[in-house]
């Protein structure tokens, strides 16, 4: 292991076994921004960043390739709504009930939760159009992880649906 003024550091190929043991064990590569997987978390937003350019050396497009195999995908990835209830499981499981404000939540999970709850409340009131991604399926699913629809955020201010 490498050193630096702040303690060990871990070798490329290190983290990336790091990374295939947290995949077996979690089935997907999302992680909260404190707690134990920290550091992996920022190491894999490294490698997306540094390795989704062109003209790779030979080390780097070895390095890209073998992330690829394991199912990293370079570039924009939007989650799936899958994703984000395993990251909601995963964060109840470390820190406890959570609403989705707290401030461990990755952004994502945060403007995820803010619009759930937005296209229940539209919902609710009768707007035409809103809900639609909300069916009885993800309600139960939401039912099941001890989401709270009804919790009142501040809808005046956030972000919007998108």
């Amino acid at each position: 292991m490498a050193r630096t003024k702040y303690g060990p550091r871990k070798t490329w190929d290190e983290n990336y076994a790091s990374l295939v043991a947290y995949h077996e064990q979690n089935g997907h590569f999302i992680f909260s921004r404190e707690g134990e997987h920290k550091k992996l978390g920022k190491w894999l937003v490294n490698q997306r960043s540094n390795l989704k350019k062109e003209g790779l050396n030979e080390i780097d497009a070895a390095r890209k390739h073998k992330l690829e195999q394991l199912g990293i995908v370079f570039g924009k990835v939007k989650a799936t709504w899958d994703d984000r209830i395993n990251e909601w499981k995963d964060l109840q499981a470390t820190h406890g009930p959570i609403n989705g404000t707290e401030s461990f939540c990755s952004d994502s999970l945060k403007k995820w939760a803010y619009n759930t709850r937005w296209e229940h409340r539209t919902t609710k009131e009768g707007r035409k159009g809103q809900g639609r991604n909300l069916n009885e399926e993800r309600r139960a699913q939401l039912k099941e992880i001890g989401f709270d629809l009804d919790l009142d955020l501040d809808f005046g201010v956030g972000v919007g649906v998108g």
